[in-house]
């Protein structure tokens, strides 16, 4: 019985739920978009802002990345690259709304660092956001992104304007799998 109750306490604590809130950015970046995402098992919660530049062909994702990820930060297989960068604030701290990821990724000089791999789960997340598998499937019906203009009228953009209604995407994660390599952090 212990077993089957610590069995139960795991699989809690290894899921989760992602809510992505996404939108693009003003011209002249208006190939920007950007992804707010909330991750939460119930128990602890992280939000992460990524940026994708959808003007990047696929076959120049690598260097694309390695023009735009702080040095160091871009893994050497080029198969594993992406349009897309992680966004920090400016301060040592969480992203506070999707109105300030939205801020910092269609700023002049966003604070990006790292590229997003296509083994991180947030590509996982955003992929399908940014290359629907089902071309009949219509944006509305994948949370088509807003404009930096309806954010303001967009209470899932800034939570103090509690008079304000938004549309939000929640995803199921899985359970985290086993590392691939010893020096690979868990991936789910």
């Amino acid at each position: 019985m212990k077993r089957w109750i610590i069995l139960v306490i795991m699989s809690v604590l290894w899921t989760g739920c992602t809510k992505t809130t996404q939108g693009e950015c003003p011209a002249p970046d208006d190939n920007i978009r950007w992804f707010y995402n909330q991750s939460t098992n119930g128990i602890m919660s992280s939000a992460g802002c990524v940026l994708c530049d959808l003007s990047v062909d696929e076959s120049d994702y690598y260097a694309w990345t390695v023009a735009n990820a702080a040095p160091g930060t871009v893994n050497p297989d080029p198969s594993k690259a992406t349009p897309c960068l992680y966004v920090y604030p400016l301060e040592p701290k969480n992203w506070d709304s999707a109105a300030e990821c939205a801020q910092m990724a269609c700023s002049e000089d966003p604070n990006t660092n790292d590229g997003v791999q296509t083994k991180h789960h947030t590509w996982k997340t955003i992929k399908p956001k940014l290359y629907p598998i089902d071309s009949t499937l219509s944006g509305e019906g994948l949370d088509a992104p807003i404009s930096m203009d309806e954010m303001g009228s967009d209470f899932a953009m800034d939570p103090a304007e509690s008079s304000m209604s938004g549309t939000e995407t929640w995803s199921f994660e899985p359970p985290m799998t086993h590392r691939t390599d010893a020096s690979s952090p868990l991936v789910p």
